[in-house]
């Protein structure tokens, strides 16, 4: 929040903030980063949550997918122990 507090922010966006994109290609480029290092670390496919603080990237959880849906190919489909959270990038 811009008063430095926890919490959500509403804000009321003109139609070409809406419609313009939420993400930076550096930021991008981070989370295309973060999700492979997820993907390789784990030994497969990851469900990532994450976050942008101080224009970073941030990993607040990955865990393995277990569901895929019809016609995706995942590399390693074998059951993995869930990871455990909190990481930065």
């Amino acid at each position: 929040a811009p008063d430095g507090l926890p919490g959500t922010v509403e804000a009321t966006l003109t139609p070409v903030q809406a419609r313009s994109l939420s993400l930076t290609d550096a930021q991008l480029r981070q989370l295309a980063l973060l999700a492979e290092h997820c993907e390789r670390h784990f030994g497969g496919p990851q469900d990532v949550e994450w976050a942008i603080a101080d224009d970073s990237v941030v990993l607040l959880q990955s865990r393995r997918i277990t569901r895929m849906a019809a016609g995706s190919t995942a590399r390693d489909q074998e059951p993995q122990p869930d990871p455990p959270a909190a990481s930065t990038v």
